[in-house]
């Protein structure tokens, strides 16, 4: 149980240093972008940002940040 505590504490210290990440969870990419998972996701396709790790889904911070730079509008 102890183990689980720290794990948890791991997980909220990423969620707020989200901005030093290379790649992004769901919600990391949705607190970046300030939207919901819906739009963000869009973004993520859009912007081919998508990577696999395993089984899980994360997104490349660099691709999503030059694609917003690019777009005119979303």
């Amino acid at each position: 149980r102890k183990g689980g505590k720290h794990m948890a504490n791991v997980t909220q210290f990423n969620r707020t240093n989200t901005g030093e990440a290379i790649l992004l969870d769901v919600q990391g990419l949705q607190d970046a972008l300030q939207c919901g998972r819906g739009t963000a996701l869009k973004i993520a396709r859009q912007a081919d940002a998508e990577i696999r790790v395993g089984r899980r889904c994360l997104y490349k911070r660099k691709r999503i940040e030059e694609y917003i730079e690019n777009v005119n509008e979303l």
